[in-house]
């Protein structure tokens, strides 16, 4: 299957998500998220990742309220964060971050760590999925077991899992638990945050492919 930036695969629940992603983590200066937002629609990107302990909400939904990609082309997901978890305080955490995005609803929502409290998070978060607030729902940074756990006091599975996942970190059993239980994985540092760019078989790769590394 031929992939490009305008790719979309559908998760479980039939939404469909872009396969590639802009991550927001460490931008909240209004200028810096606007240019990494602006710059991502003009090259084609769809998807925007980010989180409460991002700090950055407010900012990202600024910045695609200045653009002129129409919202129903966009999909946005944001995260639940530790000091959050609960079930009434999930209802809380979620509506803050609506706010926050300025957007009717969030395509979506993700317990960003499996910390203490996560299965009353997740009842609420099954809630959330029967409204029209939330299009999707998932987990963060879980491994097998906590995805068994889940399992055990949940009625919904989760759409997706978002993980740590490139060539040096390669979770290949997860990522076939993953598949038996038609959870889509969504990969972070897919490379590296360029850290591995000297790295002779990233070189190798550049070459064989022509794809210039720029870091």
């Amino acid at each position: 299957m031929q992939l490009d930036i305008n790719s979309r695969i559908k998760l479980n629940n039939g939404v469909e998500i872009p396969y590639l992603g802009l991550g927001t983590y460490g931008i909240s200066w209004k200028k810096e998220v606007d240019e990494a937002i602006h710059t991502a629609f003009n090259i084609g990107y769809r998807l925007i990742d980010t989180a409460t302990a991002y700090g950055n909400e407010k900012e990202i939904g600024k910045a695609i309220k200045s653009g002129s990609i129409p919202r129903e082309e966009i999909f946005i997901t944001t995260k639940l964060d530790n000091s959050d978890h609960g079930y009434q305080s999930t209802f809380k955490a979620f509506d803050e971050s609506l706010k926050k995005l300025d957007c009717d609803y969030i395509d979506l929502y993700l317990i960003h760590w499996p910390v203490r409290g996560r299965d009353e998070s997740w009842k609420a978060m099954e809630e959330l999925l029967g409204t029209d607030k939330c299009k999707a729902i998932g987990v963060s940074n879980y491994t097998i077991n906590h995805l068994k756990e889940l399992f055990e006091n949940s009625s919904v599975k989760p759409s997706l899992n978002q993980i740590k996942f490139n060539p040096f970190v390669f979770q290949n059993e997860l990522l076939n638990f993953c598949k038996n239980y038609e959870i889509y994985v969504e990969g972070y540092t897919p490379i590296t945050r360029g850290k591995k760019f000297k790295h002779e078989g990233i070189k190798e790769l550049s070459g064989k492919y022509e794809k210039p590394l720029h870091r």
